[in-house]
């Protein structure tokens, strides 16, 4: 269907209707003038991607389910496309360039190998069940520094590529700095995987988000991002629905996205002891863990059972061929996260902690510093409201800090949080040093 017809069914509303409808729909300050409802009429002189899909969007939605929206969504785009020049046509100037036609399947970049990824099968049972529901089709896998996230989410990613025809879509939200990246920035890489031409990639966030949520609709494709630092990071970055899935790796809670988009929440724990001793296995081999046993279990109890730190106690070995798994031991033991730390920041449990620690504000810092030292290894929200002398709102607030980056556990279902062991180790030899 033409979009004229589209504008026939809603009723051929005045172009004073449509400005004030997309204005209360989208709070959208652009104004709807005669010569860009005319342009959009006849096909050709588009306006910029972002009000032409507003325009469009009010009119399917006034056509009370007389049409098929979303199809006339995409033969505007395929027009969108095909305009070999869009020039002004709103009273901001506003331009774009042509851009390339979009591939027949969407391109997707292929995860770092796994080699090492073991255990996790309840996880990937219910990443299973959840993409393959429409019901879900956000995930978000969360977690402590170190707990497995990104590795679960390529692991997924991996396994499912048959489950998705039209591609994967890959993309880590942290720089090679370990910094956020700017939404704006991560978009235009997915437009250029998407097909766009680099002339084609609009200059403003809007309009980058509406060409990138146009061009996913309707397509079954898995769009996965690693290390999502904020809601508001990530919010310009999911595809609308229906279609894609989105999996989604952080540290944060991100309860907003839970409520608002209607997420799910994967919360990883520490690896059962089980499961812990195979991370161990695959990395030191199977044999030195036969031959000390006892160091081994100790080994995994030190390393609270968090895969990366297991993995980092194993390239110890490696790199000290020397040492038995009872000098590993005697370590981790004396100076715990000195000697889970390699010479990469990505190896580091220290670093990783560090950098969710700098998230949270001084007064959470002290908080957090006083349960390490002098906390119990569970605590509700009175013995935290005791140990600092303040009201319940306070107390609350901080803990709720502290347990959005990960940093603490909880509330279980007895309403108690915890503090893994990594991360009173870390205070504590943090306090040690700076003394």
């Amino acid at each position: 269907m033409a979009l004229h017809e589209l504008y026939a069914a809603a009723g051929k509303p005045s172009v004073r209707m449509v400005s004030r409808a997309i204005h209360a729909r989208n709070d959208m300050r652009d104004h709807v003038s005669h010569e860009t409802m005319s342009a959009m009429l006849r096909g050709r002189n588009l306006p910029r991607w972002s009000k032409a899909e507003s325009v469009a969007r009010q009119l399917a939605d006034w056509s009370a389910g007389e049409t098929d929206g979303e199809r006339v969504l995409r033969d505007l785009y395929q027009l969108w496309l095909r305009a070999e020049d869009v020039r002004e046509s709103s009273p901001e100037g506003d331009s774009l360039s042509p851009v390339s036609h979009p591939p027949a399947s969407v391109s997707s970049t292929k995860p770092a190998a796994e080699n090492h990824f073991v255990g996790r099968r309840d996880a990937l049972r219910q990443l299973e069940d959840w993409i393959s529901h429409d019901e879900k089709p956000i995930v978000l896998i969360t977690g402590s520094p170190g707990v497995g996230k990104s590795a679960l989410l390529n692991r997924f990613v991996e396994a499912s590529r048959s489950d998705f025809p039209d591609g994967i879509l890959l993309t880590d939200l942290h720089d090679r700095q370990q910094l956020p990246r700017a939404p704006s920035d991560v978009l235009g890489g997915l437009l250029s995987r998407l097909g766009v031409a680099p002339t084609g990639i609009p200059p403003e966030l809007p309009d980058r988000v509406s060409l990138y949520r146009a061009l996913l609709t309707g397509r079954r494709t898995l769009v996965a991002f690693d290390n999502a630092d904020t809601a508001e990071q990530l919010r310009p970055l999911l595809p609308a629905v229906p279609g894609p899935r989105v999996l989604v790796a952080t540290r944060r809670a991100m309860h907003g996205v839970a409520a608002r988009e209607g997420a799910a929440t994967l919360a990883l724990a520490s690896l059962p002891h089980d499961e812990a001793i195979e991370v161990l296995t695959v990395a030191i081999g199977a044999d030195r863990v036969r031959q000390e046993p006892a160091d081994a279990d100790a080994i995994v109890e030190l390393c609270g059972g968090l895969p990366l730190a297991l993995r980092i106690a194993g390239a110890q070995l490696a790199v000290h061929p020397n040492w038995s798994l009872r000098e590993l031991r005697r370590r981790l033991t004396d100076a715990r996260i000195d000697t889970l730390s390699l010479d990469d920041p990505l190896a580091d449990i220290g670093v990783l902690l560090e950098g969710s620690l700098s998230a949270v504000s001084s007064a959470a810092t002290h908080l957090l510093r006083e349960l390490s030292m002098r906390g119990p290894e569970e605590f509700e929200i009175e013995a935290v409201q005791t140990l600092l002398g303040a009201d319940g709102s306070v107390s609350e607030r901080l803990v709720n800090e502290l347990s959005n980056v990960s940093l603490i556990s909880g509330p279980d279902q007895r309403g108690k949080y915890f503090i893994h062991d990594l991360v009173r180790a870390f205070i504590r030899e943090k306090r040690s040093t700076a003394q």
